[in-house]
């Protein structure tokens, strides 16, 4: 028995160093996996997958949770929690858990989650659809964000519109520069917009039924108001 184990922990040992050899250029792995300096044309992992400096050409797809830091990939598919960090992706991400970002830059076709986004000192060059909600600081979206639910944003600029679903949207001290479109439908409940410090180049449009727009501390929309009653307070 003793045997047995010592070989089952060699098995693993080597596997493990085979991950990380510095001759591999396809990463094809079963089981959980921690990978640094490696260049690779693509990414199999099922399970999870902790990368730190590592480039992808190719397709990065994981089964599982996965972490990345100071790492350049292309296209990203992720059954699970993602956590990018000091990270370049240039691809289509899609994301079906939820998504940690700070520090990175994201471009490519489309970034699609189906949990929540939070986010913090980013740049995203591409259109994003999430399920769930977005809690963005200091970053910038070059293109337009779609969410089904709510959004909060802290000195972050959008360069095109957002369209959602949720019951609220709370934008302190950021840049809207295109329409905000507000889709909820919830009989007991108020959607709700609140401008806090921010300015808004563009329409706020509620789309399903009657909504609220609160403007705070010289919060401004410079287009047009639709469907919502207005509340002013602050300097």
């Amino acid at each position: 028995m003793k045997r047995m184990q010592v070989l089952g922990f060699s098995m693993s040992f080597i596997l493990l160093w085979q991950a990380n050899a510095d001759s591999i250029n396809n990463l094809n792995f079963a089981g959980n996996v921690k990978v640094s300096q490696q260049n690779y044309q693509s990414i199999n992992v099922n399970g999870d997958l902790e990368a730190e400096r590592i480039s992808n050409s190719g397709m990065s797809n994981i089964s599982g949770k996965a972490q990345f830091q100071q790492s350049k990939l292309q296209d990203l598919s992720v059954d699970g929690k993602a956590t990018l960090e000091n990270t370049q992706v240039n691809g289509e991400m899609n994301i079906a858990g939820a998504l940690i970002i700070s520090n990175s830059q994201i471009s490519g076709k489309l970034l699609h989650c189906s949990g929540s986004i939070t986010s913090n000192n980013s740049t995203y060059a591409l259109p994003i659809n999430i399920s769930g909600s977005l809690d963005s600081s200091h970053d910038s979206f070059l293109q337009a964000i779609n969410t089904s639910g709510s959004i909060t944003l802290n000195q972050s600029t959008l360069h095109q519109g957002i369209s959602s679903s949720g019951y609220k949207l709370k934008l302190t001290n950021s840049q809207i520069q295109g329409d905000i479109t507000d889709n909820a439908k919830i009989w007991i409940l108020t959607p709700q917009i609140f401008l806090d410090n921010t300015q808004v180049t563009g329409n706020v449009v509620f789309t399903k039924m009657m909504g609220e727009l609160i403007l705070a501390n010289g919060a401004k929309v410079t287009g047009s108001v639709k469907n919502a009653k207005i509340v002013r307070y602050g300097s």
